[in-house]
């Protein structure tokens, strides 16, 4: 019989609403929890063709969907033996993990491949660009004369991660930090050295009426609206206000939420994450894509909107699929 299979932690609320729901229409659903204690194996034996898939003793067939997030597998920093022994408990699920999706057969929404495709933020840029977006004025550079010149130009700078946001602590409790968006200080880049150690990426600092976190899931648009001046801790970069963050579902514009669909086309990505600043001037601006974009938070606090669309999404998928076995969705 085929299933629809989750792969991840029900502790992660983004897979687990989107679970519940499909549990509650469909006996036709599995979770692999590597959280829970589940006992999982997969078996291949010489003259097959593929592995066999066991979840608690009993063997799985080809799941015709599967819905998985490895987000909460991301890598932590520390320095204690309880660190260590969960960063390599970490890595190795991880690995599982990619794995495991690596050889379930079929169509692949959120195909992995396009995952890695779109992860680079320069690519991102452009790819916003030719759907009609528009970008802070950027530099990536190591070169601290060029970051100079490009702040006389355009005057206040931020500065953001170009890649893996997440920092080491070194002699503190913290196992780590998340190097958030930033203001760029002059006076600072007037006394840092000629070269920096690798290339940063610095953008104009966009004078903000709104922020905006833009969930897509295939062509069905969720923008919700931020308030950045609602507190200081706010104004430069939203997450640092954690649960204080007020996320108002809205509209885009229209000609707004359509160059955001062109773009998510443009991505091949079944669900994803946009986050855009409305400026004072009225225009909008496109600031980055993710694929694994969290929203669980924000669709708890919004009558859970996206894991209704997510949960039709899959069950249509489900339904539709012509071998059970040749579709994976992956969130």
């Amino acid at each position: 019989m085929s299933v629809i299979l989750f792969v991840g932690s029900k502790q992660y609320s983004q897979l687990s609403t989107v679970f519940d729901k499909i549990s509650a229409i469909t006996e036709s659903v599995k979770f692999i929890d590597f959280f829970e204690n589940s006992s999982v194996s997969a078996i291949l034996e010489d003259g097959d063709d593929h592995f066999s898939i066991f979840l608690n003793g009993v063997h799985l067939e080809s799941p015709t969907v599967v819905v998985f997030d490895p987000k909460y597998l991301a890598q932590q920093f520390g320095a204690t033996e309880e660190w260590a022994s969960r960063l390599i408990t970490q890595r190795n699920w991880r690995a599982f993990n990619d794995n495991l999706i690596s050889i379930l057969p079929g169509k692949k929404l959120n195909e992995p491949a396009a995952v890695q495709d779109i992860l680079p933020k320069m690519k991102q840029l452009i790819l916003a660009c030719e759907s009609g977006l528009k970008i802070p004025q950027t530099i990536v550079s190591n070169d601290t004369a060029n970051i100079v010149n490009f702040g006389e130009k355009f005057g206040s700078l931020i500065t953001k991660a170009l890649g893996d946001p997440t920092i080491p602590v070194v002699g503190e409790d913290k196992a780590q930090r998340i190097l958030m968006t930033a203001p760029l200080d002059h006076d600072i880049l007037a006394s840092a050295d000629e070269k920096q150690p690798f290339p940063v990426l610095v953008q104009k600092n966009i004078e903000k009426r709104f922020e905006y976190r833009v969930v897509l899931v295939r062509d069905r648009i969720f923008a919700f609206r931020i308030d950045p001046h609602a507190h200081p801790l706010l104004a430069t970069d939203y997450r640092r206000g954690g649960f204080m963050v007020k996320y108002v579902l809205t509209d885009l514009p229209i000609d707004i939420a359509g160059k955001i669909a062109i773009l998510h086309e443009k991505t091949r990505l079944f669900s994803a994450s946009y986050d855009l600043i409305e400026g004072i001037d009225g225009e909008f601006y496109f600031l980055e894509v993710n694929p694994a974009g969290v929203w669980g938070y924000i669709d708890e606090s919004n009558g859970g909107v996206i894991s209704d669309a997510f949960a039709e999404e899959v069950l249509a998928e489900f339904a539709q699929a012509d071998q059970p076995s040749r579709l994976i969705a992956a969130q």
